[in-house]
């Protein structure tokens, strides 16, 4: 069963696609979609004025807020088409999508997070961080992290209650996570990004870029980070903490979002069926099945 279960997680890793990288940049009135394993850009899109805040949801639509506006902007990236918009009253500062597709906002000089469900297109509660919030990011188990003016607050969505807080020092200015639980944290006075594992509950070793936007690759496992004050973006290998390549941006890196690992539901499919056909086979030790 163990040999089964591996066998499919390895073919499920041979049909991912590489993941796609969308940024917005100071002054710009568009998105620009980025192909990590080319490492060219793809496309543009219109976009309002500077996008400082994105995520994007498993079924392709990207939620952007744009720098002023009150309200969050759909796009298609699967068919490129503008879609309508959320209106939320304040100007959007953070937005971070989970895995059941539901829409965390903060805005700008609010210390509450707003819940939006995307499938009914309609606001849940708030959660109440009692801090102004300067980040947010989710991490795969449901925990939704949110960076304030000296630590981060965890908060888990399943049974709705607060954890642990995590003390920085300084303002938490961006968050990352990778699905091993490795959260990323940018933040003001540091000239590197420190690492935190969520499941020691401890500092590891920092990576030396000074940023204030994160994303995370969970396909090649890669951090990518806006270098603060400039017009680029690092990337850097997680395992290493070295750094693999240099996007040039021609302005500042004002909000990132990475498309999330694609699970190819043909594999599930086939898996499924063995997992069928062994569990017949227990209960009908007298008869012989062969799988070809």
């Amino acid at each position: 069963m163990k040999s089964l279960v591996f066998t499919l997680l390895c073919l499920s890793s041979l049909s991912i696609n590489a993941a796609t990288l969308y940024y917005g940049t100071t002054g710009s009135t568009s998105i620009t979609e980025y192909n990590t394993d080319t490492n060219s850009i793809i496309s543009t899109s219109p976009a309002g004025n500077s996008p400082n805040a994105l995520a994007l949801g498993s079924n392709g639509i990207l939620y952007y807020g744009n720098s002023g506006s009150t309200s969050i902007q759909l796009y298609d990236t699967i068919n490129n088409v503008n879609l309508s918009s959320i209106s939320v009253g304040s100007s959007v500062q953070n937005l971070t999508i989970d895995n059941s597709d539901t829409l965390y906002i903060s805005t700008f000089g609010s210390n509450s997070i707003r819940t939006y469900d995307t499938l009914n297109n309609s606001f849940l509660s708030s959660i109440s961080i009692g801090s102004t919030i300067y980040s947010l990011t989710t991490g795969i188990d449901g925990t939704l992290y949110a960076g304030t003016g000296s630590a981060i607050k965890t908060y888990d969505t399943n049974t709705s209650t607060f954890g642990s807080t995590i003390s920085v020092g300084s303002t938490v200015v961006a968050l990352a996570i990778s699905n091993a639980g490795n959260l990323y944290i940018g933040s003001t006075g540091s000239s590197s990004t420190s690492v935190y594992d969520t499941i020691s509950q401890s500092f590891t070793t920092a990576i030396g870029v000074d940023t204030d936007t994160l994303a995370f690759d969970n396909l090649s496992m890669e951090l990518y980070a806006g270098v603060r004050g400039g017009s680029a973006i690092e990337v850097y290998d997680a395992l290493t903490g070295t750094k693999t390549s240099n996007i040039s941006t021609g302005n500042h890196v004002t909000a990132m979002a990475i498309s999330p690992v694609p699970i190819p539901s043909a594999v599930w499919l086939f898996g499924s069926g063995l997992l069928g056909l062994i569990g017949f086979a227990r209960r009908s030790p007298d008869r012989a099945i062969s799988i070809i």
